[in-house]
C-alpha cells in the first residue's frame, strides 16, 4: 500500500475548496445542494480545525497508513461530488490545459501578442499587395511597356546610323565615300564591333518590350489581377478576419474576467480557420451557388467578377466563421439532400395486419 504524501492530500483538500467556493458563489440554486455534503466529518478525518484549510504536517503524519487512506478516500469522494454539482468536467490538474481554471497571465500576454501581431502583419500583407489585387496596377504596367518601346525605338535607330557609317547598306554616294576614305581599317572594325554589341543590347531591349506589352495587355483584358493574385488575396483577408475575431473575443472575455485557459487554442486557431474557410466561399461564389447581389458575374473569369465584393465576403468569413460554416452546412445540405425513404411508413389511419 502507497503513503500518500501531505502534498497530495493538501492538493485534493484545495481542490475541495475551490469547487465549494465556486458553488457557493453561484447562486441559490447550487448552494442549496451543499445541504447534503458531510464537511464536518473530512474535516474530523484530517483533524482541520472549523475554517482552517492547511492540513497540519504533525497531524497527519501521526496518522497510520489506513487512515490516511481513509482519509484521501473521502476527500476524493468530496471532490468528485463538488465537480458534479459545478457542473464541470474534464481534468481537474491545474495544469491540465482541459482543466476548467482561468488562463495564467503568461498565456493571455502571449496570445494578445500574437493576436496583434497577426493583424499588423496580415494588414501590411494585403496594403502591399491591394494595387495588384484590385486590378488597378495595368496603368504602370501601360507605362512600364511605353518606355521599354522607346528604349527599343532609340537603340534601333542608333544602330541604323551605326550601320551607314560602317558602309553595310547600299550607299555609294560621294558623302559615303569620302567618309569611307576618312575612316582607318582599325576605326571600321572598332565601328562593326560597336554595332555588334549594340544589336545584341537592342534584341534584349526588344524582348524586355514585348514581354512588357503582353503584360500590359493581359492587365488590361482580366482586369489587372490574376487568378493567383486574387486567390491570395482571399487567404489573406479570411486569415484578417479571423485574427479580428479572435482579438476582439479575446479582449473582451479578458476584460470580462472569464477567460479560461482551455480556450487557448481556440484563439490561436481562428485566423488559420478563416485562411482556409474563405477560399471555400470563394469558389462557391464563383461557381454561383453563393451569389450575393454584385457578387459575381456571368461568367468565371477574372474580368467578370465584383472583386470587391469577393474580397469583403473573404474578410466577413473569417469574421464570423461560425456563420459562414452554417451556411455552408445549408448549402451542402441542399445539394445532397436525401430522398425519400426506401420503406413505406404506417400512415395514422392504416391498421397494421391482425389489428
Amino acid at each position: 500500500m502507497a503513503t500518500i504524501t501531505l502534498t497530495e492530500i493538501q492538493k485534493q483538500y484545495d481542490q475541495v475548496v475551490s469547487f465549494k467556493k465556486e458553488i457557493t458563489e453561484a447562486g441559490n440554486d447550487k448552494r442549496g445542494l451543499l445541504n447534503g455534503i458531510d464537511f464536518p466529518a473530512v474535516e474530523t478525518k484530517l483533524k482541520l480545525p472549523s475554517g482552517v484549510t492547511a492540513i497540519d504536517a504533525v497531524n497527519w503524519d501521526a496518522m497510520t497508513d489506513t487512515e490516511k487512506q481513509e482519509a484521501a478516500g473521502l476527500v476524493v469522494s468530496l471532490r468528485d461530488s463538488l465537480q458534479r454539482i459545478a457542473g464541470l468536467n474534464g481534468p481537474t490538474e491545474p495544469g491540465h490545459i482541459m482543466n476548467d481554471s482561468y488562463a495564467p497571465n503568461w498565456a493571455i500576454l502571449l496570445m494578445t501578442f500574437i493576436a496583434l501581431l497577426s493583424v499588423s502583419l496580415l494588414l501590411y500583407g494585403i496594403m502591399d499587395r491591394w494595387t495588384m489585387a484590385t486590378g488597378t496596377d495595368y496603368t504602370s504596367k501601360i507605362q512600364a511597356a511605353s518606355t521599354a518601346l522607346t528604349l527599343k525605338k532609340v537603340y534601333t535607330e542608333k544602330i541604323a546610323g551605326m550601320q551607314a557609317r560602317a558602309f553595310k547598306g547600299a550607299d555609294t554616294s560621294a558623302a559615303a565615300k569620302a567618309a569611307k576614305t576618312a575612316m582607318t581599317p582599325p576605326q571600321l572594325k572598332l565601328l562593326r564591333d560597336s554595332i555588334t554589341s549594340m544589336s545584341d543590347i537592342e534584341k534584349e531591349a526588344g524582348n524586355k518590350a514585348g514581354t512588357a506589352c503582353i503584360e500590359a495587355c493581359n492587365a488590361i483584358g482580366h482586369g489587372g489581377a490574376s487568378e493567383e493574385t486574387v486567390l491570395i488575396m482571399v487567404i489573406m483577408l479570411g486569415a484578417l478576419g479571423g485574427a479580428l475575431h479572435s482579438l476582439g473575443s479575446l479582449v473582451k472575455y479578458i476584460g470580462n474576467r472569464q477567460f479560461k485557459q482551455s480556450w487557448v487554442l481556440y484563439y490561436f486557431a481562428m485566423p488559420f480557420t478563416g485562411a482556409g474557410l474563405a477560399p471555400l466561399v470563394y469558389m462557391l461564389m464563383r461557381i454561383g451557388i453563393l451569389s450575393p447581389s454584385g457578387g459575381a458575374g456571368e461568367g468565371t473569369s477574372i474580368s467578370n467578377l465584383n472583386l470587391m465584393a469577393i474580397y469583403a465576403f473573404a474578410a466577413l468569413s473569417g469574421l464570423f466563421a461560425k456563420t459562414a460554416t452554417e451556411k455552408l452546412a445549408e448549402v451542402f445540405n441542399t445539394m445532397f439532400k436525401t430522398g425519400t425513404p426506401t420503406k413505406d411508413a404506417i400512415g395514422p389511419d392504416v391498421k397494421a395486419p391482425g389489428k
